[in-house]
């Protein structure tokens, strides 16, 4: 009942930028020449490939084009799977489905360690082996660097009356305490989101000290969460200017982030303790004006 896979993979069809990312780092992105949601792929060779046609577009990857993902023979579909949803009509086409679900670890580095299946499936496990070793080094530097005045974080921002904030359980709550915050929903055991509603996150969440929000294709401001949401500026982080955003457009924050968290850890202990990384700035998140 098995299927098997010869690698290094040559052929290969990709679900996210995310993984297209950390494939391109191994030098496995040759490999890549059928993706979905391509919109949102930054990899210049996979842009470029796109505009001369050496790269598919196999559409959505809530519903590809099957006709095109079997013209495109890859040797196997990397994907990037929804919680408690199946592949749909791409099982019967006996191509071989990856699912990487890195994004269900509940550590930072238990999801970066991910980037190790990567390296098997295109040839370079002991490159991805070298960067996982590397990560864990520059992230356990850091977070004995945090502060210890344990500030109280809010994240994310309401978007069509739901609020999604990470689960108790998620490797973004625990990214959070290991920079040094308070994390609202630490109690919870879940390992993906929470929707919730306006009155249940300023009910846990009106005195946070500092508040991260992701915006798409628009730099993130006070005037713009107020314009979003009136109530927004009800939170004590926005009353104070403790807001920061990123866009994720111009930004690689969402390629960047899943298999080098250290990143995104020093953006954080930069913000809630600028004096335990004196002279360094950060790079994904700015202070919404």
């Amino acid at each position: 009942g098995y299927k098997t896979i010869i690698v290094p993979l040559k052929h290969s069809l990709v679900y996210s930028t995310v993984h297209a990312s950390a494939i391109d780092e191994l030098g496995g992105i040759s490999a890549v020449d059928a993706v979905a949601d391509a919109e949102y792929f930054k990899q210049p060779s996979i842009i470029a490939g796109l505009k001369d046609g050496s790269v598919k577009n196999v559409g959505s990857s809530l519903s590809p084009n099957t006709e095109l993902i079997a013209a495109s023979k890859p040797d196997a579909i990397i994907t990037s799977p929804y919680q408690n949803a199946g592949h749909g009509a791409i099982q019967n086409l006996q191509i071989p489905i990856i699912d990487m679900a890195d994004y269900m670890e509940t550590t930072p580095l238990g999801r970066a360690e991910w980037i190790k299946l990567l390296g098997a499936l295109y040839g370079n496990y002991e490159g991805a082996d070298s960067i996982f070793n590397a990560t864990v080094a520059a992230y356990n530097t850091l977070k004995a660097k945090a502060p210890q005045n344990h500030p109280k974080v809010l994240t994310e921002n309401i978007n069509s009356g739901v609020w999604y904030v990470p689960g108790g359980n998620s490797y973004m709550s625990q990214m959070i305490r290991d920079a040094g915050g308070d994390y609202p929903w630490s109690d919870d055991n879940s390992t993906g989101s929470l929707q919730l509603d306006f009155a249940t996150v300023y009910d846990k969440a009106h005195d946070a000290d500092f508040w991260f929000v992701k915006t798409y294709q628009y730099q993130p401001s006070l005037k713009a969460l107020r314009d979003a949401y009136t109530l927004n500026e009800k939170f004590d982080a926005f009353k104070s200017g403790n807001v920061y955003g990123v866009d994720t457009y111009t930004s690689t924050f969402f390629e960047d982030y899943p298999f080098h968290p250290e990143r995104l850890l020093r953006d954080y202990i930069i913000i809630f303790a600028p004096d335990s990384l004196p002279g360094e700035s950060t790079y994904y998140y700015k202070k919404a004006e």
